[in-house]
């Protein structure tokens, strides 16, 4: 047609060459190996705070039975008193001072139950369960804590850390 035509085809293909292939198999397996170790990590996250609020619930609970005790020794001791005024035995600030001691008793206690209530609902929380009711829970709280040994509990740490580990897996995927 007297017209300067260019016709073309290009053809491009990607050659990967076994180191290159190992390389990308070793940096997924560490990746894979990180996201684990990460995964491993929250989950524990999860646990322990599952178990704090556990424990909460378990002290609130403590709490409250003693200051259920304290209510009632609390109306034993007007009792006691009103009986020793009608006596003569005790006087009218005798009385008051007992029913001021059991209405302090009664605030103690509830604000005890609205701790527990509230121990309650972050247990809820922490375990993925909002429908969860309060319950009596069994736990010695009584017993003195282990005092952990510094050195013992570090290297345990060190070995046991998903999060060191998610580290080190990074690092060796980088490098």
């Amino acid at each position: 047609r007297g017209l300067a035509e260019q016709d073309g085809v290009m053809v491009q293909q990607e050659l990967i060459r076994g180191r290159k292939l190992r390389l990308g198999r070793s940096v997924a397996e560490q990746e894979i190996a990180r996201a684990e170790q990460e995964l491993y990590g929250q989950e524990l996250r999860v646990l322990t705070g599952a178990r704090q609020q556990f424990y909460e619930v378990a002290i609130s609970q403590e709490r409250l039975r003693l200051n259920e005790q304290l209510v009632q020794i609390g109306a034993q001791s007007m009792k006691s008193a009103e009986a020793l005024m009608r006596a003569k035995e005790a006087s009218r600030v005798d009385v008051l001072q007992a029913r001021l001691e059991l209405e302090q008793a009664k605030i103690v206690q509830e604000n005890a139950r609205n701790r527990y209530n509230a121990a309650w609902r972050s247990l809820a929380a922490a375990v993925g369960q909002p429908e969860l009711q309060p319950r009596t829970v069994s736990a010695d709280v009584r017993t003195p804590r282990v005092d952990l040994e510094w050195d013992a509990s570090l290297q345990r740490l060190l070995g046991n850390s998903p999060e060191l580990s998610a580290a080190e897996a990074e690092k060796s995927r980088t490098a």
